[in-house]
């Protein structure tokens, strides 16, 4: 999660799809399955802190986006994880269009608590 400011408000980059991850859509976990810190110890690549941003699927909808469930099954990468669910609007293919950049803008303002930050 990038943080924009001392005040601990999430940048819109920090929803950016990955170019090669974020296939069928932009990854989420319903905090309704896991917690922040059950989603944090869940094995990651990238940047050694993290932040992890709460939404309500509500106000996604309400900015035109579907969240699906797609629960991931155990593996040798990390547990399974049955709150993991897509944002399909946003995936790698569409990740730089002008839709896109409206979305993360919005998301970020729609942040209602961070969680973090986590190692």
């Amino acid at each position: 999660m990038n943080l924009s400011g001392s005040e601990r408000r999430a940048a819109p980059d920090a929803f950016s799809p990955h170019s090669e991850r974020d296939v069928g859509g932009l990854s989420v976990t319903r905090m309704k399955y896991q917690t922040a810190e059950e989603m944090a110890a869940v094995p990651r690549v990238g940047k050694s802190t993290f932040w992890i941003a709460s939404l309500r699927v509500s106000d996604l909808e309400r900015l035109g986006l579907s969240v699906v469930a797609d629960p991931l099954p155990e593996s040798a990468s990390g547990p399974a994880r049955r709150g993991h669910a897509l944002i399909p609007g946003m995936k790698s293919a569409n990740r730089k269009t002008d839709e896109v950049l409206n979305w993360k803008q919005q998301l970020a303002t729609a942040v209602i608590e961070l969680h973090g930050p986590f190692q």
